[in-house]
């Protein structure tokens, strides 16, 4: 009795029988525990029945609509992605502040139950959005590989007066969800601090070479004359 909407599926090249169907409902799908709100859902269907083998559907604190808008299938296991109104935190993502304006996130669950192996809610202060159409995709190693639209700074420090987007890359490890590519900003700083260090040292180093060369070569010139004389 409650709207229901499809943003997209896809398939697994291993299992014919078998498509994902992702999207957000305001309800409850059938085999789904009921989630609070607008939740974003992923399902398994059967192609020659057309009937549900399992469905999860995903919600966030505070009722902040989550809306499936991507799937991808690995070798073991299928991504859901999609976005997360401001201030809503994504359930089992294991963050306890949202970045700000709306999040990402990606899901990853086993195929044949539907369980959550781990949920990854990434975001800016500003507004982060997947592309409309093939949001998330599988890599050759199952990494989730997001691509979408950032008004705030994934890849680099915006100023305050912007109002154009940029659009983001970032691949996510199969294993833990963590960021693969690229660095985020604080981490391009950090690495760029380190870097400085290293050159820093490089650079003493040099210096301290090429003054002992000089050295010996003063003492071996000065030696050279003395013994002469």
């Amino acid at each position: 009795k409650k709207d229901d909407r499809i943003a997209g599926m896809c398939l697994d090249g291993s299992d014919p029988d078998h498509i994902y169907v992702v999207g957000t409902t305001e309800g409850k799908l059938p085999l789904a525990k009921a989630v609070k709100g607008t939740s974003s859902f992923v399902m398994k269907v059967n192609t020659t029945t057309l009937e549900p083998v399992w469905t999860r559907q995903l919600g966030s604190t505070g009722r902040k609509p989550v809306r499936g808008m991507a799937c991808a299938v690995t070798v073991d296991g299928v991504w859901l992605a999609g976005t997360v109104e401001d201030g809503g935190i994504v359930s089992q993502s294991g963050i306890y502040k949202a970045f700000g304006g709306r999040d990402v996130f990606a899901a990853k669950l086993d195929k044949n139950f539907g369980k959550i192996i781990f949920v990854r809610q990434l975001g800016t202060a500003q507004d982060d959005e997947l592309a409309l159409r093939g949001g998330v995709v599988a890599d050759s190693d199952g990494n989730a590989v997001l691509v979408g639209n950032t008004y705030g700074s994934f890849y680099r420090e915006r100023k305050t007066n912007e109002t154009a987007t940029d659009i983001f890359v970032l691949t996510l490890s199969a294993f833990d969800g963590s960021t693969v590519l690229p660095l985020e900003p604080t981490e391009i700083k950090k690495s760029r601090s380190i870097a400085g260090v290293g050159r820093f040292f490089l650079w003493l180093f040099l210096l301290g070479s090429v003054a002992t060369i000089a050295a010996a070569f003063y003492v071996h010139q000065h030696g050279t004359k003395r013994t002469a004389a």
